[in-house]
């Protein structure tokens, strides 16, 4: 794949407001649930707050967040050594801030 189509692929993924996050979104209003999105107070910036529940939803992409024994956790073919850093990093962030937002609990 040319440069410029690769960069011009990367560039439209959207961080929130995704078609899976928009999805549970309308499952859980459904459902009767009220809740509050991306709220920039908390660790991470969750997906999905449920107030009443004192719970947070992070709707993780596999590649990006790397979930254990998927097989869509590949890792492209070029720029392996940048890849594997930055995915390494976005698992780590992750971490950090689930441990963050069970301290506030």
């Amino acid at each position: 794949m040319e440069t410029n189509t690769c960069s011009r692929m990367m560039a439209g993924i959207r961080g929130k407001n995704t078609t899976p996050e928009i999805r549970l979104r309308k499952a859980l209003h459904r459902a009767g649930f009220r809740f509050r999105l991306h709220d920039t107070k908390l660790p991470g910036r969750p997906d999905i707050i449920l107030p009443r529940c004192r719970a947070a939803i992070f709707v993780h992409g596999c590649f990006w967040h790397r979930h254990e024994g998927c097989r869509n956790a590949s890792v492209p073919k070029s720029n392996t050594a940048f890849w594997e850093e930055k995915l390494r990093n976005n698992v780590e962030r992750d971490r950090r801030n689930i441990r963050g937002l069970r301290a506030e609990d």
